[in-house]
């Protein structure tokens, strides 16, 4: 994890709640391969979404085993954010999840076309106090 100063055992910690969190992924890949049939868990988009989470997150345990990404900006850690979207697929059974995920969708298409006017407004003013003021904030560093 990215952080300023983290601690010995906050890092023992976070390495831990990984590594738990990426055995029960992979039990519960094997009992829904075992549950449903190979073919029957792959006609799934969630289920192959999970498969290759799983796939990435264990060559990403592999790589930190074998002190590959030792440093905290690897693309290890872009693997790891990607089992957060694991919480999308409860859209699917959980309603009102599925009611905050649509609404959340509507605001952002209603939204964006304000964000796009607003930049063009901070973007002509950005335009017109570098016309207007160019020669007056001239600084002098010698003094």
């Amino acid at each position: 994890m990215d952080h300023a100063e983290i601690e010995e055992n906050q890092e023992y910690s976070l390495e831990l709640a990984n590594r738990i969190f990426y055995f029960v992924f992979v039990i519960e890949m094997m009992l829904k391969i075992t549950g449903l049939g190979f073919r029957s868990y792959f006609c799934d988009r969630g289920n192959i979404f999970d498969f290759v989470i799983v796939i990435l997150s264990s060559l990403d345990l592999v790589a930190t085993l074998m002190r590959i990404t030792a440093e905290p900006n690897s693309i290890a850690l872009v693997f790891r954010i990607f089992r957060l979207l694991r919480i999308f697929k409860l859209a699917r059974t959980w309603d009102r999840f599925k009611f905050f995920v649509n609404t959340v969708a509507e605001t952002l298409t209603k939204v964006s076309s304000f964000t796009i006017l607003l930049a063009l407004f901070i973007f002509m003013f950005a335009i017109l106090g570098m016309e207007l003021f160019a020669n007056d904030a001239r600084f002098d560093f010698d003094n």
